[in-house]
């Protein structure tokens, strides 16, 4: 019972030490920097620059879902485009706005699907899980390239860099080893539960009812990943479409400003927020805007540019995410029982 009692306690105190930090962060990051300048840069913006940076970004949106929407068609769930965008959107909310590294949406993603359009639940958290582990190799091929950018043009001092490149780079064969599994008919996850003690397994209340459902889950990777490998090679492929749309707007967000960057300092300010994402900060608050600003002065930029860089991103995710959270608000709510006839 005490055991039961201090758990949401625990939870309470480390989420409020994780805002502590996060708070912390963004005031160091803010406290010696004129608000006056940052918006004098931020002012620099037009609406028509507006306009485009928008429309970037819902690009950058769509390509995600894609890559979503391609693997549930692989698994021959014929739903609409726009709506797997709009609950790809709610999920990005759920993560952006909950501490952790970018992840929580994905239960979400999963109740849609079967609330909405009655999918199975091993083919929901099949096509989740496989949207989820592409994506994290795309991150993670992103980070190792732009930390040996970061390398190559000295943006960190001496060997800095190397043990966050290590880490990416551990990171990186965490999903790959998952897909070269269940590309030859392994279910590792599966296998893994399987090394639990039998009494400690039987113990625990509906551990056997979450582990057929998570075999059920594997099954269905692996014979997607076996008999559909053009479905895995697409989404991929709109991973990469992804991260090509990503570049292209940070670069256009850095012009806008008026920085000069060439393509190689781009990935560089680029992976540095990537960095900042991963951090346990709900939307990376304060190391976001760490991050850019010692991205930015490395180069030769003001701490005043780097910051109106971080706003500018902080104020999209804003933006976007809370389109998010209206939606996910109005799709889970409650449906009313249809009216008795009289």
């Amino acid at each position: 019972m005490c055991a039961a009692k201090r758990s949401p306690l625990t939870r309470r105190m480390a989420n409020l030490l994780i805002w502590l930090i996060a708070g912390a962060l963004l005031w160091i990051a803010v406290r010696s920097i004129p608000v006056a300048d940052v918006i004098q840069t931020l002012g620099r913006l037009t609406g028509g620059q507006i306009l485009v940076l928008t429309l970037v970004n819902i690009l950058a949106v769509l390509s995600l879902s894609s890559r979503w929407w391609w693997i549930l068609r692989s698994f021959e769930e014929r739903l609409s485009f726009t709506s797997m965008s709009l609950y790809r959107l709610s999920s990005f909310a759920l993560s952006y706005f909950t501490p952790g590294p970018q992840f929580g949406g994905e239960p979400l993603q999963v109740l849609l699907l079967q609330r909405r359009h009655n999918v199975s639940g091993s083919i929901a958290a099949a096509s989740v899980t496989l949207d989820k582990a592409i994506e994290v190799m795309g991150n993670t091929t992103f980070l190792v390239f732009g930390l040996l950018v970061a390398l190559r043009l000295q943006f960190l001092p001496g060997d800095a860099g190397l043990p966050v490149l290590y880490v990416a780079l551990g990171l990186l064969l965490i999903p790959l080893f998952f897909l070269v599994a269940a590309w030859n008919g392994y279910t590792p996850l599966t296998k893994l539960l399987s090394i639990f003690p039998v009494r400690l397994r039987a113990a625990v209340p509906g551990f056997a009812r979450f582990e057929f459902s998570l075999k059920r889950t594997e099954e269905q990777i692996s014979l997607f990943c076996c008999d559909r490998p053009q479905g895995l090679i697409g989404a991929m492929s709109f991973s990469l479409l992804t991260w090509i749309v990503l570049i292209g707007e940070n670069w256009l967000m850095q012009r806008y400003l008026g920085f000069e960057l060439d393509l190689w300092e781009t990935i560089a300010v680029l992976t540095a927020a990537r960095l900042a994402f991963l951090t346990p900060f709900p939307g990376g608050i304060g190391a976001l805007e760490v991050s850019q600003t010692l991205a930015l002065t490395a180069l030769g930029y003001s701490s005043v540019e780097g910051l109106s860089l971080s706003l500018l991103i902080r104020g999209r995710d804003l933006a976007f995410g809370g389109m998010g959270l209206i939606l996910g608000a109005l799709y889970t709510r409650p449906r009313r029982p249809p009216a008795e006839s009289q």
